[in-house]
């Protein structure tokens, strides 16, 4: 009997990987570090910096950890994908992840995707037009407050199913699109604006969103996962 049980879950976990999956992406790998201005509904980016942090190194990671061998593609057409709010149900969105799915090839397509819709005065939009899609933000207005932002989504299509999921995250497992706390200490030099005390003020932000990217990938690959509301039949 044990042997049988044994069988049968090798059997369920070769089903389970035998998937096809790629990544298609539309936001910047790379963390950044901005200082800003603040404005009426806004933040004016005065500075914005790389930091040594690549999105697409640590999921290729998470992806060799479930022994994933995963393919990007570049050629998507992300006008093709709406904005996934209640202006999307007249476009064939699932359409064209269907037909793509199929010209490619694979069962299951991960997608990271820029936030493009807000209503009216969001929080989101604030971080629209920063050169990266991540990092730490800096005010002129705080000396001692540094903020971690993100400003897109993580989903995954099935084409078996034709249906868009999203993660299923408890407590614990997500963050907020942004994150803030005051420090000690000054968080930016004050003559040249740039990140002070970079390695405590990053320590304390990268891994909550590792652990919030992580959980998410585990969630939408094993299964843990919710039907987009807007698309759903």
């Amino acid at each position: 009997m044990k042997r049988l049980i044994l069988i049968i879950s090798i059997l369920i976990f070769n089903i389970n990987y035998s998937q096809k999956i790629a990544v298609v992406s539309n936001i910047n790998p790379i963390m950044g570090y901005t200082f800003a201005k603040t404005g009426l509904i806004s933040f004016k980016p005065q500075i914005e910096d790389d930091l040594d942090f690549n999105l697409n190194d640590y999921t290729n990671e998470i992806f060799k950890d479930k022994n994933l061998d995963v393919k990007y593609f570049e050629d998507f057409n992300w006008d093709n994908l709406g904005y996934f709010d209640d202006y999307s149900k007249s476009k064939p969105i699932l359409d064209y992840l269907q037909s793509y799915c199929n010209k490619k090839e694979i069962d299951e397509l991960i997608i990271f995707r820029k936030y493009n819709s807000f209503k009216l005065i969001g929080v989101l939009d604030m971080f629209f037009y920063f050169k990266h899609n991540f990092g730490i933000l800096t005010l002129n207005s705080y000396k001692k407050r540094a903020l971690f932002y993100f400003n897109f989504g993580v989903y995954k299509y099935s084409l078996k199913e034709n249906v868009i999921y999203l993660p299923n995250l408890k407590k614990g497992e997500y963050i907020d699109a942004y994150l803030t706390k005051k420090f000690d200490s000054e968080v930016f030099n004050q003559d040249t604006k740039k990140m002070s005390n970079s390695t405590m003020i990053i320590d304390y932000y990268l891994p909550q969103f590792k652990n919030y990217i992580k959980n998410t990938l585990y969630h939408l690959l094993d299964g843990k996962k919710t039907e987009v509301y807007i698309f759903k039949k």
